[in-house]
């Protein structure tokens, strides 16, 4: 149903991929990257590629920090997370006409992701945007960044959206 939801609208929402004590680790490991701040990481050899206060001049702060997983463990396995991979690969199969290889499909783990290039999902970034609660900045206006996604000719290109805090209409959803 939700592949054929995702070949219909272009999208699909997953629901609920991870479980309380999970995304309790994430808020806490985030929240200690953004006591360290980005001066922290400057001359690291294991850094985030970017770590920015993304947020308009003159507001309050929005941080961006790309990479996460470059400082983080519990980051690290969620690039790996078996729900995931698995949605990502059943939605990549649904898209190339090939079998759906149902819950499965192997997940790329940070040993072997570097020699398994072929039909592997391969992380190109992971993203965090951070807004602090109720007061965050704002977004400039922008275009997300189609030169990075034209590099990927032939590739098939999957982004996956995992809010750590509860997201409605009073949240700003």
């Amino acid at each position: 149903e939700q592949v054929g939801s995702f070949e219909r609208d272009g999208f699909v929402n997953g629901g609920a991929v991870l479980d309380a004590s999970t995304v309790a680790e994430l808020s806490s490991e985030l929240d200690r990257v953004l006591e360290l701040g980005p001066e922290h990481y400057q001359g690291q050899s294991c850094r985030p590629a970017l770590f920015r206060n993304a947020a308009a001049e003159g507001t309050a702060p929005m941080w961006q920090i790309v990479n996460m997983w470059a400082v983080s463990e519990a980051f690290r396995r969620l690039a790996y997370h078996p729900a995931i991979t698995s949605m990502v690969a059943q939605l990549r199969a649904s898209a190339a006409g090939s079998p759906d290889p149902g819950s499965t499909a192997p997940a790329v783990s940070a040993s072997n992701c570097a020699e398994e290039a072929g039909d592997s999902i391969v992380l190109f970034h992971d993203q965090i945007q951070y807004k602090p609660p109720k007061g965050g900045g704002a977004t400039s206006w922008h275009q997300d960044s189609t030169l990075d996604w034209q590099r990927w000719d032939e590739a098939w290109v999957c982004t996956a959206w995992l809010p750590l805090d509860d997201v409605d209409a009073e949240s700003g959803a």
